[in-house]
Parts: C-alpha cells; sequence; structure tokens
C-alpha cells in the first residue's frame, strides 16, 4: 500500500534547539481508529514524489488529527465522516486539490493558519457539525476561499482575511449559515459571497471591521502574527 495507517496515539515533533522545522516526505497518513490521536509539531511535510495525488494526511472516523506551527506543502488534509482535527499556525500550501477539507467531521478548528495557493478551495466543508476559522488567512486560491454545504451544523468564521481567490471568498448553500464576526473580503474573482446560505453578521458593501477593533497583524519581517488595533476605517 501507499499509505502509512496510524492507529494508536502518536507524536512526532522538533528536537530541543532547533532552528528551523524539520523536514519529512511523506506517502499519504491515515490516522484512523476510535480514540485515535496524531499530533505534528513544528515539522514541514511534502508528499513524497512517488504518492499517489490526493491529501497527505486523512483523518478516519473516531480519530482526531492536531497539528501546531507545521508547514503542508504540496497536499492537504480530508476529515471523514466522524473525525475531527485542529490546525494552530499552520500552513496549506499549493495543494493539488483543496487545503483543507472535510464531509460529516464531528469538530475542524482553524486557528491563526494560512492556506494559500491551493489548485481547489481552501476550505471546504460538507455536512460538519462544528467548524471554527479564527484569524486565518485564506488567499489565491484557485477555487473559492471557504465552501460550506450540505447538513447544516454550527460555523462560525471570525477575524480571517479572505481574498484573491479564483471563484467566490465564500460559498454558503441555501442549508447553512454561517456565525461571521470581522472578516476581510477583497478581490475574489467572482464575488466575494455567493449562495443562499446566510452570513450571520455581514451585509453587501459593509465592512467587516470598525475603528477599535482588535485584530492580528502579520509582520513579515518577524514571521509572526501579533496583536493589533483597527485606528481608522475608509
Amino acid at each position: 500500500s501507499d499509505l502509512l495507517p496510524i492507529s494508536s496515539e502518536f507524536l512526532i515533533e522538533d528536537g530541543p534547539g532547533s532552528l528551523l522545522p524539520p523536514s519529512l516526505r511523506l506517502p499519504g497518513v491515515v490516522v484512523a481508529g476510535d480514540g485515535t490521536r496524531l499530533t505534528l509539531r513544528h515539522l514541514l511535510l511534502e508528499p513524497l514524489a512517488s504518492a499517489a495525488p490526493g491529501p497527505l494526511l486523512e483523518v478516519r472516523a473516531g480519530a482526531h488529527l492536531e497539528l501546531v506551527d507545521c508547514r503542508l506543502q504540496g497536499a492537504g488534509v480530508k476529515l471523514c465522516p466522524g473525525s475531527s482535527a485542529r490546525l494552530v499556525r499552520t500552513r496549506v500550501g499549493d495543494a493539488q486539490g483543496a487545503g483543507v477539507e472535510g464531509t460529516e467531521f464531528k469538530d475542524l478548528t482553524l486557528e491563526t493558519c494560512q492556506i494559500i495557493g491551493c489548485a481547489g478551495e481552501a476550505l471546504h466543508a460538507t455536512s460538519g457539525q462544528r467548524l471554527l476559522l479564527s484569524d486565518c488567512t485564506l488567499a489565491g486560491n484557485a477555487l473559492s476561499g471557504i465552501i460550506v454545504d450540505g447538513r447544516p451544523g454550527e460555523a462560525t468564521v471570525k477575524g480571517c482575511s479572505i481574498s484573491r481567490n479564483g471563484q467566490f471568498g465564500v460559498w454558503a448553500d441555501s442549508s447553512t449559515q454561517i456565525s461571521w464576526h470581522q472578516n476581510c473580503l477583497a478581490g475574489n474573482s467572482l464575488g466575494d459571497v455567493g449562495g443562499r446560505g446566510r452570513l450571520a453578521g455581514w451585509a453587501p458593501g459593509s465592512s467587516s471591521f470598525q475603528a477599535g477593533d482588535e485584530c492580528m497583524v502579520w509582520v513579515e519581517k518577524k514571521s509572526a502574527w501579533l496583536p493589533g488595533r483597527v485606528s481608522k476605517v475608509s
């Protein structure tokens, strides 16, 4: 098989004092089994040149994936029914399909993440029970920034920047509602918002931020997100 199975609790992280994240080239990794938990910290993850097209990390029913301070290059993450995942300060870039996708998952949380330059959507969530995006950047993807469709669940997007995607910034299917807080939508090719779903807190032409709002700012020289405050909205 070209897949690497993980069926028990497993942790991989960089060693003490490591300045740059270690690089791991992997076949497709499948995390499976009730209660199985895979945690990856401060790693650069890439698919093997011989790996079949598809997600680099696939999480199946009952399993949980946690990525902290990781970078996935060239492939993304897939959540299967009944699974869950949490991504923190993690970058997914140039995936051959969606950066992160999930169907009928229990819980998907992305905190201060970047999904950039993927050949599909940045995020495609179908019939998920709970979805939370906080302080994330979804930019330059070939299709839409976010698609939420299927059966309605709890979905919240706050403090995110969604820009320069090839279709819509956000597409919400007619059955879905997204709780929308202080996000920035700009320069998405087919429009910032599409679909018949409801973005609670968004209105056409409205600014997502107000003077005095707290925000996070990416500072390239420090390679870090730093807290900030909106001084003026024009």
